[in-house]
């Protein structure tokens, strides 16, 4: 009988033995499987964000939109806290696109016109930063600084924290608008 409770207290130490290990592994498994996880989602990311970026700078319309509305599908998926820098990259871009489009120089332009529009794509872009959840904005704030913004129309536009210094937003629809 000695013999026989020896052999049982042997298996159950084995028994334990295995099933430790097992949990060992099962978690070393799931942080290789976390770890994967992470890096595919960095490299799906950087893969949206450059064909997006390549887009926005096309001579057709088209595909500039698509890569504006694009980069705002990205900064949605891009609201957790860790992922604030990928955000603030987004709307770098997106910004300097409106800052850099070659609208016709302050002095080349006339009173305010019934027939005046803004381009579709810079039109776009401010309506994506409009609408931007404010909340998962990063450190560094949205800069359209000395944009020439003339016919744009943001209404009920979140631009909190935005820079405007020197924009010209003459005969625009700024409606309903936070500017805090």
């Amino acid at each position: 009988m000695m013999v026989w409770d020896g052999w049982v207290k042997a298996a159950a130490l084995a028994t334990a033995a295995t099933a430790v290990a097992a949990v060992l592994f099962t978690g070393k498994s799931l942080r290789a499987t976390e770890n994967q996880y992470g890096l595919t989602q960095r490299t799906w990311f950087t893969d949206r964000f450059t064909k997006a970026t390549e887009q926005i700078g096309s001579e057709k319309l088209n595909v500039r939109l698509g890569g504006i509305y694009s980069l705002e599908w990205l900064a949605r998926d891009s609201s957790s806290p860790e992922q604030a820098s990928n955000q603030s990259m987004i709307f770098e871009v997106i910004s300097g696109f409106v800052r850099t489009h070659r609208a016709p120089p302050k002095s080349d332009l006339g009173p305010c016109e019934v027939s005046g529009i803004v381009d579709l794509d810079v039109q776009a872009a401010l309506t994506v930063i409009g609408r931007r959840n404010t909340a998962h904005d990063g450190p560094d704030p949205i800069n359209l600084a000395d944009s020439n913004l003339r016919y744009a129309s943001m209404r009920s536009a979140k631009l909190r924290g935005v820079i405007l210094s020197g924009t010209d937003l003459t005969c625009g629809q700024v409606v309903d608008v936070d500017l805090s």
